[in-house]
């Protein structure tokens, strides 16, 4: 067998090297006390969605809805390592977080854990694509092209299917068509 580069032919074709994340590094949510009662987060954000919760109490369980996806998310860790019956509620949060990223969600932003923001900034990158695209057709038909021309120029201008131009200009064309306030 012949020598990869110099080096042994059994060693990989690569090196594994310490690489530092542009992530910040988080706690983990694995010790924390409050997530040990998931039934009560989950009853919490049950009676607050069904609006029969107090008032007095819809304060406290504001901090129950930022834990709902760690509660979730730990339940049902919890449940497959044992072997155990995930309930349907927890499939279907889970189920729709998977659907999220396939469809181009960032996993940060999929999933909102307490304490961590949105690995991304402000925007995840399809949604400043998108942004930049819709600003593109929009300047280009402000400046009097139709609609349909202006999709197409910027489609090809980002290498993107007019399709997709089509779809990020009417997710953002809302917000391009308000006035600006008077002054």
């Amino acid at each position: 067998m012949a020598k990869r580069n110099g080096t042994s032919p059994n060693a990989p074709p690569f090196f594994l090297t310490v690489q530092e994340s542009p992530y910040p590094e988080y706690p983990s949510l694995l010790d924390d006390d409050e997530l040990a009662d998931c039934d009560l987060i989950f009853a919490t954000v049950r009676d607050l969605a069904q609006k029969k919760m107090l008032p007095d109490r819809q304060e406290e369980a504001l901090h129950f809805v930022k834990l709902y996806p760690a509660a979730v998310l730990t339940r049902f860790t919890d449940r497959v390592t044992a072997g155990e019956d995930v309930e349907p509620f927890i499939l279907r949060y889970v189920a729709g977080v998977f659907k999220d990223v396939l469809a181009g969600k960032a996993w940060d932003d999929a999933i909102e854990l307490p304490g961590r923001g949105s690995a991304w900034g402000h925007m995840s990158p399809k949604d400043q694509r998108d942004f930049d695209l819709a600003n593109d057709v929009w300047r280009r038909h402000r400046d009097g092209a139709r609609v349909t021309i202006a999709l197409s120029e910027a489609a090809g201008k980002a290498c993107v299917s007019y399709e997709t131009a089509r779809a990020a200009y009417y997710k953002w064309n809302k917000w391009f068509s308000k006035k600006p306030p008077k002054k």
